[in-house]
């Protein structure tokens, strides 16, 4: 289960990415400031290819300075985590 969305409005280009089907889940993780953006691209092609991604767009990202400055590493941690957790549990090799 993915946790609800930020109250704060979420830009369109910032939204996660969840795709493919395959027995191989491959996790990306955006940097500090950015959003799933940066990677969507390469997130599309692995799924293309067969694999099961998951691109989370990490608490706080994605919105406003403000919201960002309410969030920590360990949100962002969690949130990559539980996202790990999510692929490990459809698939039998996680990267």
């Amino acid at each position: 289960m993915r946790p609800p969305t930020s109250p704060q409005q979420v830009l369109e280009t910032a939204q996660p990415f969840f795709g493919g089907s395959g027995r191989v889940g491959v996790l990306f993780c955006h940097g500090f400031t950015g959003s799933p953006w940066s990677l969507l691209e390469w997130a599309r092609l692995t799924a293309d290819a067969g694999y099961r991604v998951s691109l989370p767009r990490l608490p706080g990202h994605g919105t406003n300075w403000q919201e960002l400055n309410r969030t920590s590493w360990q949100d962002w941690y969690a949130c990559a985590e539980r996202e790990f957790e999510a692929l490990v549990a459809e698939c039998d090799q996680v990267f």
